[in-house]
């Protein structure tokens, strides 16, 4: 209840929704705290982006909490949100770059898949360019999908498995099958079937 309340506020704008927000990203249940992060998202002011800072600061135990505070501050403050998910991106905890890689991802931002592109360039870790490329199956913007595309079609099977299952988020999407069943088709380093049927089961 008190989760889908703060929610509601969030949504109509209540002027005083920044502070009952950074009282509940103290909450001790999970749910609660990352819906407090989602209204200050849906707020929408820069006013709300010093509770979201803080929180990250802090850090919190659960991801999907970090995760909407990364979200939510790349929506009402993006450079500071950038800055933060740059920092993730880049360090030592590897559940971390996860959940900047999704955050990243979910947004729409050019800036924020260039982050992601840029973190993928320097990555010789196998998981890590994994949450790299599902970051970027979430990014939904035609940069995106030719970037994946371009790893199905000539990258090492770990990679190019990777960037099926990335891709297969989208598997409604119009044309978007037969593009990565093509891509897979060039792709003389790896067999792809397992990671296709996987990604784009049969209707």
């Amino acid at each position: 209840m008190r989760a889908r309340g703060i929610l509601a506020l969030g949504r109509i704008g209540y002027a005083d929704l920044p502070l009952l927000a950074g009282e509940l990203l103290a909450d001790p249940t999970i749910p609660v705290r990352q819906a407090a992060a989602d209204a200050l998202a849906n707020f929408g002011s820069r006013a709300a982006a010093g509770a979201l800072v803080l929180k990250l600061r802090t850090g919190d135990d659960e991801p999907l909490v970090i995760l909407s505070c990364v979200a939510a501050l790349l929506e009402v403050a993006p450079e500071w949100g950038l800055d933060a998910a740059r920092s993730m991106l880049f360090g030592r905890d590897a559940s971390a770059r996860e959940v900047a890689a999704v955050a990243l991802g979910q947004s729409s931002r050019d800036d924020a898949l260039a982050l992601l592109l840029d973190a993928l360039a320097v990555s010789a870790i196998s998981v890590d360019r994994a949450a790299f490329f599902t970051g970027m199956g979430l990014h939904r913007s035609e940069r995106a999908r030719a970037a994946l595309v371009d790893v199905i079609s000539g990258a090492s099977e770990p990679d190019a498995r990777a960037a099926v299952a990335a891709l297969g988020a989208a598997r409604f999407e119009p044309g978007l099958e037969a593009r990565v069943r093509d891509a897979a088709s060039r792709n003389k380093r790896a067999n792809l079937a397992e990671a296709l049927a996987f990604a784009f089961p049969p209707a």
